[in-house]
């Protein structure tokens, strides 16, 4: 029976990297700004220089993978782009992805946009997608964000939780069930989906300069309806497959906020050493950041091929996904 499991995970940042003293360096108060960061967790960040955007880190990333890999640009069957902050509608970041790597002609490509969870629900349907198309042998995955760089200067708080980070993986079909992706389970409520927009009128307004085309953030603006349901859709999830708690080794999870991490671990009654954090380095990186973590989890030894493993991450509007797979 076929399946898809991770070939590969490369993770590629912008060279400098930033203190919360360096970003508040000359603003008044910049104290308490450094406060509300360290409350979540947040104490370094990359960020983009005005040479780079969110195309141009997913085309390092992309570059760092397949040399990692081994695998050529022209063995790639499917490209996709997950991002909040894509630097082109038209054409896709894809397909400028596609000619960097010098892409065959038979390759699928699209961009995926799911915002914050986007990355999570493109692996989901990359790999369901694989599974019922024996022709895809190898897909390459890519999240880039550079969300950051968008808010208003009022909104500074959110500009400095913010980090700037491109990751990309290598999916392979085979022909063995017993490790790769096993299933999905999701939750959204759209309630209160305006509460963040970008760009804050619309792209329409934005393009012919009659509009604010910065973050709009509505002053209460928060994910939290997603977090009661963590525990209920990852519970489903493992009792699903009959797999329990302490069979899983390691927990990849939005690196918003490590006081949401603590209170995950704490309702699903895990060891929070399961969770890999990697926020205070990176900052906030949106779509890529469960996936970060799972690079450096593998890389530093955390977790290993044939682990159980669960991805889980909300995105605006607001969904949430989570993900389960055998490394």
């Amino acid at each position: 029976m076929a399946t898809v499991k991770i070939k590969k995970i490369s993770v590629y940042h912008p060279e400098k990297s930033y203190s919360n003293q360096d970003l508040v360096e000359g603003i008044e108060n910049g104290h308490k700004l450094v406060g509300a960061w360290e409350a979540v967790g947040k104490e370094r960040r990359y960020k983009a220089d005005e040479h780079e955007n969110t195309l141009t880190l997913a085309i390092e990333a992309a570059q760092k993978v397949l040399a990692e890999s081994g695998i050529a640009g022209s063995d790639v069957d499917m490209i996709v782009v997950s991002s909040g902050t894509h630097e082109y509608q038209l054409p896709t970041d894809a397909a400028l992805v596609h000619q960097a790597i010098e892409g065959k002609n038979k390759c699928i490509i699209y961009d995926q946009n799911t915002n914050c969870v986007g990355m999570v629900v493109a692996y989901d349907q990359v790999c369901r997608t694989m599974i019922s198309n024996q022709k895809i042998k190898y897909a390459l995955l890519i999240g880039s964000e550079t969300l950051g760089h968008y808010y208003r200067d009022s909104d500074f708080i959110y500009e400095g939780v913010a980090g700037d980070a491109a990751c990309a993986v290598i999916l392979e079909r085979i022909e063995d069930d017993s490790v790769g992706f096993i299933d999905s389970e999701y939750f959204t409520d759209t309630s209160n989906a305006l509460d963040l927009k970008f760009p804050a009128e619309g792209l329409k307004k934005a393009v012919r300069d009659q509009g604010d085309n910065k973050v709009s953030v509505k002053a209460d603006y928060g994910v939290e309806v997603a977090y009661p349901e963590v525990k209920s859709i990852i519970s489903s999830l493992l009792s699903d497959h009959e797999i329990k708690g302490e069979d899983i080794s390691g927990y990849f999870v939005s690196q918003l906020n490590i006081n949401v991490i603590e209170n995950i671990a704490k309702d699903l009654q895990e060891d929070m050493k399961k969770f890999k954090y990697i926020g205070n380095q990176y900052g906030y990186t949106g779509t890529t950041s469960p996936f970060i973590a799972l690079h450096h989890a593998i890389e530093d030894g955390d977790v290993t091929t044939g682990d159980h493993i669960v991805m889980w991450s909300v995105g605006a509007g607001v969904t949430s996904a989570a993900v389960l797979l055998k490394l």
